[in-house]
């Protein structure tokens, strides 16, 4: 009934603009041209469809996601206000320790960010979680030695291709258990500079602004240089980085302590632990770290390989631990290797200039056009040993199957699946666990 109705429009048109220009058409006439009219729509319509079917994959490329921004009236200067909240629930699965099923609120963020200028910008994050709240980014940065750039204040030190991305992107709810040996957010100076398929990054820092441990502030050194092999047209890339980390204790006893739980904080019982634990005759319990210590070395070797909606990831990580006074030295060290794959076609967005993967953007939203969001699937093993000599700290390796769902840039729901295989002072044990995740940022 439409098609017609449209058609018995069009003849009328026709014919009121051959009277128009003075011509006598005949009904072929007018047939002939109704005809190529409706193949010119029927063009124009199969335009349309393509267009309309690839438009949220050419949105993905240009959306970028935005915080609430204030421009000054001049656009010199910017400030972004923006937050993260994670809630996780975990329920285990015991094997001889008896594991705290249960709930918290894995992270609960704010942060403010911008330019005060054209070359200086800045960022203060604050989090918000278990009576423990504190100061995580307070720093001031430098560009106008592009594409050298200074900073200054708390930040996260260089050391790590997990542990420098962001926790709203990586792939699984926890970094590896080897992460317990990387040095994370500290008061410091560092320069980062980069070229077209390479990245380096240094600082010298001391102590983190919510490290209340008495005794006289030591200096580290820590530097991580990158390089990328990447192919543009299929989205192909090969990751290559070195990490090096030259630390001094900051406690007035110079002691250093490693430990990891089972894939889960929710629980805050440690599985593998350098920290020795004893009895006094009066039965109070004395817990002994490793001491006079003197420095400590830390070397790690990162890589990776995407191709399309497929990753592999794979880092390694050894801490040198020298002793004073002739002491045993001792060493530790763990790895992982990860690879995900997404189930709707998204890729792992990488930017070579900082070395490291960001957000992902779902080629099409729930909620628009029929959209299923971006679904991943991941699996990774790891291991970490804490046993040298003397200590006895354990062994453990964890193999974890992960499912995300990204409703969109600002919403994802996390599952995580985990076997545990545990060698420490207690024996062996091999406990499961699920656990799951709401991510919200704004």
């Amino acid at each position: 009934m439409t098609n017609r109705f449209s058609s018995s429009i069009i003849v009328v048109f026709i014919i009121f603009i051959a009277i128009g220009n003075g011509e006598s058409l005949s009904v072929d006439e007018i047939v002939t041209r109704l005809k190529k009219l409706e193949a010119e729509m029927e063009f124009l319509k199969k335009q349309l469809a393509e267009r309309m079917q690839y438009s949220d994959r050419e949105t993905v490329k240009e959306r970028k996601f935005s915080p609430l921004v204030i421009t000054s009236h001049d656009n010199s200067r910017q400030i972004k206000f923006g937050g993260r909240l994670m809630l996780d629930a975990a329920l285990y699965d015991d094997d001889i320790t008896d594991f705290d099923s249960g709930s918290d609120l894995r992270r609960a963020r704010i942060y403010i960010a911008g330019n005060l200028s054209k070359n200086w910008d800045f960022k203060f994050q604050y989090e918000f979680i278990r009576n423990d709240d504190f100061v995580k980014d307070a720093w001031v940065g430098y560009s106008g030695f592009s594409p050298l750039k200074l900073q200054i204040g708390q930040f996260m030190e260089p050391f790590g291709l997990e542990a420098q991305t962001s926790n709203k992107f990586i792939t699984f709810m926890e970094r590896a258990q080897v992460s317990t040996m990387i040095p994370f957010r500290s008061l410091g100076i560092g320069i980062n500079t980069y070229g077209k398929n390479w990245s380096f990054a240094s600082g010298l820092f001391g102590k983190a602004i919510d490290d209340t441990r008495a005794g006289d502030e030591r200096f580290s050194t820590t530097g991580r240089v990158t390089y990328t092999y990447q192919k543009e047209k299929n989205l192909s890339l090969l990751h290559f980085g070195v990490n090096l980390s030259h630390r001094r204790p900051h406690t007035s006893n110079e002691t250093v302590r490693y430990s990891g739980r089972p894939g889960s904080i929710i629980s805050n019982k440690f599985t593998v632990d350098t920290r020795r634990t004893a009895t006094d005759a009066l039965g109070n319990t004395i817990n002994t770290d490793i001491g006079n210590v003197n420095y400590i070395n830390l070397l790690g070797l990162e890589s990776a390989f995407v191709a399309g909606p497929f990753s592999v990831q794979a880092e390694y990580i050894r801490s040198h631990i020298e002793r004073d006074q002739g002491m045993k030295n001792f060493g530790f060290d763990g790895w992982y290797v990860f690879s995900s794959y997404f189930l709707t076609g998204e890729s792992r967005p990488y930017n070579s200039q900082t070395g490291l993967f960001g957000r992902i953007y779902p080629n099409k939203n729930v909620g628009r056009q029929h959209g299923l969001g971006a679904w991943e699937l991941g699996l990774r093993y790891g291991t970490l040993n804490l046993n040298d000599s003397m200590i006895n700290g354990g062994k453990q390796h964890l193999i974890s199957l992960g499912v995300n769902w990204y409703v969109n840039e600002y919403l994802r729901f996390l599952v995580n699946y985990i076997f545990a295989d545990i060698h420490n002072v207690n024996g062996e044990e091999n406990p499961n666990l699920i656990q799951f995740r709401t991510q919200v940022e704004f």
